[in-house]
């Protein structure tokens, strides 16, 4: 009879064990389904909870591990923590399936993002060992290079991206820059382009590419023909139009000037032709002509990001308090509360107002700058470019606060980012980088 007992209970015992574990095993298909479902919706803050869940208990998975990575570098954290942890899912990922191009592919923006050079160009090399022509990991090493100013190192993934997209003209001034820096003599730079040219020209943009170089050459004139000849073949693509526009008007062909913005606002639209406008006004100091362009714009409808930060940095610039507030809180009421976004955009927006207590002028109402005000702008501004490292506003205030404080090398370093991130372009911190 006890042995009969015994044997029962062990059978009950083990049914119960079974159907825990049965249980267990359908909560975490469950979660896999839903955690799947959501991320493919691209409702990642939704999938963290279903994923994470999944993850935690088949460690194994590599999709769940990269999907989870994705989900979690894409709801922001202060302090870059979300990319942290999202990095952590990702390499785990890469040890359960070493070579997976998802999670590679994932990395790369995120160590870019945290500016860890050495594994962005690890998981380049590890993209491109497999894929030569892999474009994007062509770009992140070929961006690693240009930051070490490696030209030599850069001028091969130039070329390489040159030939893997050779429609994207862009990569075409990037080697010339390239080489340029690399020392290689104008003569070559412009049989480069001729050769472009004699295989066909998609519009003016390659006659763009061979004016500029004969500015940099110092040749005016021959810089002024190429920029008729690019007007005459008409730009197709609003980057190189704006610099187009800045180059004509900086060689003074203003009859040429008019009729190509009468000719690009048929062919872009009157919205993205005055987003270009108001965009060189902020570049060339104009920052009064620029707000009210801006301002149009915005109350049109265009409720874009470049609109609504231009509106902000162009009122900072012209030290109007009252209209930057109102800007930022246009831009705020513009994303969705609660989200990824409106966190991310409210980190520069205060960035933004705690370095003007800093670097803006003096007024009545001004908070007096004491170590503690000075203290919690500069942890704004870190704060701020965490989420938005290359922003050339918040490098620029960054770099006055700086200047303010006396520490003048790393000021420079910093207006001199700014200016970089402009292309070059943006004259205010062009001349406060040579000042600095």
């Amino acid at each position: 009879m006890l042995a009969t007992s015994v044997g029962g209970l062990a059978v009950t015992v083990g049914a119960a064990v079974a159907a825990a574990g049965w249980y267990r095993a359908s909560l975490v298909a469950e979660a896999r389904e839903r955690g799947f479902a959501l991320y493919d919706e691209g409702k990642y803050r939704e999938a963290l909870e279903p994923l994470s869940y999944y993850v935690s208990r088949k460690r194994s998975d590599a999709e769940g591990l990269v999907r989870l990575g994705i989900a979690r570098s894409s709801v922001f954290i202060e302090n870059n923590r979300h990319l942290i942890s999202a990095v952590a899912f990702l390499e785990s990922a890469l040890k359960v399936e070493p070579g997976n191009r998802e999670a590679l592919r994932a990395l790369m923006p995120i160590y870019r993002q945290l500016g860890y050079r050495t594994e962005l160009v690890r998981v380049a090399d590890a993209l491109l060992a497999s894929d030569p022509r892999d474009a994007r990991a062509l770009e992140a090493r070929l961006t690693a290079s240009i930051e070490q100013g490696a030209w030599n190192d850069a001028v091969g993934d130039a070329e390489a991206l040159v030939e893997v997209e050779p429609e994207e003209v862009r990569w075409r001034g990037v080697l010339l820059d390239i080489l340029r820096f690399a020392e290689r003599p104008v003569d070559q730079r412009l049989a480069l382009v001729d050769l472009w040219i004699a295989g066909g020209e998609p519009d003016g943009r390659y006659r763009l590419l061979k004016a500029e170089q004969h500015m940099l050459d110092g040749k005016g004139d021959l810089a002024k023909a190429e920029c008729q000849l690019a007007a005459d073949r008409g730009i197709s693509e609003l980057a190189s139009l704006e610099r187009l526009v800045e180059l004509m008007q900086l060689i003074g062909l203003d009859e040429d000037l008019d009729r190509t913005l009468k000719v690009s606002r048929e062919r872009f639209g009157a919205s993205l032709i005055g987003r270009l406008e108001s965009r060189l006004n902020f570049l060339g100091g104009r920052n009064d002509q620029a707000s009210e362009v801006l301002d149009g714009l915005w109350n049109g409808g265009e409720r874009s990001w470049e609109v609504g930060r231009l509106r902000v940095i162009s009122a900072e610039l012209s030290d109007d308090v009252a209209r930057s507030d109102r800007a930022m809180q246009d831009l705020e009421e513009s994303v969705a509360e609660a989200s990824a976004e409106r966190a991310k955009l409210q980190a520069w927006t205060r960035a933004v107002r705690a370095s003007r207590t800093i670097v803006g002028p003096v007024r009545p109402d001004s908070p007096r700058v004491t170590p503690a005000v000075r203290r919690e702008a500069r942890e704004a501004l870190i704060r701020g470019l965490q989420s938005w490292p290359d922003d050339s506003f918040l490098l620029y205030r960054h770099g006055e606060m700086n200047l303010a404080s006396g520490e003048y090398v790393t000021a420079r370093q910093l207006i001199e980012a700014a200016f970089q991130a402009e292309s070059r372009r943006w004259a205010l911190a062009g001349v406060r980088a040579s000042h600095a």
